[in-house]
């Protein structure tokens, strides 16, 4: 019994150890590690520049579906990446 409550409270602390001591990643980041990893950057870039033109049009409702249906990110991930290409609109204006 002893050695069952040992090996909980081992993992318990490695599972706080790794909590404390991972890297903290933003958004940004993030999706450019899961498109770059997915060896998909050329799908990346079309749906950057199809993402552009809907937003050119201020059709965001549009651009957040599609963005969604085509990466299946997540809500939170999906309007930050929005938001990112409505920035790099901004610049480039």
């Amino acid at each position: 019994m002893s050695s069952a409550m040992g090996l909980f409270l081992l993992s318990v602390l490695a599972f706080i150890w790794v909590l404390i001591t991972r890297k903290r990643t933003s958004v940004q980041e993030k999706l450019y590690l899961v498109l770059i990893s997915n060896d998909e950057l050329k799908s990346f870039v079309n749906l950057r520049e199809k993402v552009k033109s809907l937003l050119r049009e201020k059709n965001k409702k549009e651009a957040f579906r599609y963005v969604s249906q085509e990466t299946g990110f997540g809500t939170l991930y999906t309007l930050k990446y929005i938001d990112f290409v409505e920035k790099e609109l901004e610049n480039d204006d």
